[in-house]
């Protein structure tokens, strides 16, 4: 059964996005592990330097529950210049993943530790696609338009 609704997201969660578009980025992600339907929608937003992370409580009132809240660095994304976030998603309702400019790191939104995984090479734009399980693939989807004359 596939049903719509629009949900009112938190206002600290609105700020950025029209003021400075391109550096604020706003996601939402299903916690597949979740037994409530609603309280299986989580969002995460990136806004200079910080992450910040809302569990939907109530859909009907668009009442979210702030979980997380850190500065990138204190979370341990390393970077030798300016950190450049090129994507980020969730997995398993308590990883965050994130990608750099150069490397991909998990995040346990619970135990609140960092953990470097590995260096990639789609630079700017990274967005993350699930296999199976806790499998995920990563890829740059600018690196994958070709001009049709090729």
């Amino acid at each position: 059964m596939v049903f719509r609704r629009f949900l009112k997201i938190p206002i600290s969660a609105r700020e950025g996005l029209l003021q400075d578009y391109p550096n604020c980025k706003l996601k939402i992600f299903k916690n597949e592990k979740s037994t409530n339907l609603f309280k299986s929608i989580i969002l995460v937003k990136y806004y200079k330097s910080v992450f910040t992370v809302w569990l939907l409580i109530d859909p009907e009132e668009g009442s979210w529950n702030r979980i997380f809240k850190m500065r990138a660095k204190a979370m341990g994304l390393t970077q030798t210049n300016k950190l450049h976030v090129a994507g980020f998603t969730v997995q398993n309702g308590n990883i965050l993943l994130v990608a750099t400019q150069d490397k991909v790191y998990r995040y346990n939104l619970i135990e609140e530790n960092c953990e470097e995984l590995c260096k990639h090479g789609c630079k700017d734009s990274v967005e993350f696609q699930y296999l199976y399980g806790d499998s995920v693939q990563f890829h740059s989807f600018i690196s994958t338009f070709r001009p049709l004359w090729t």
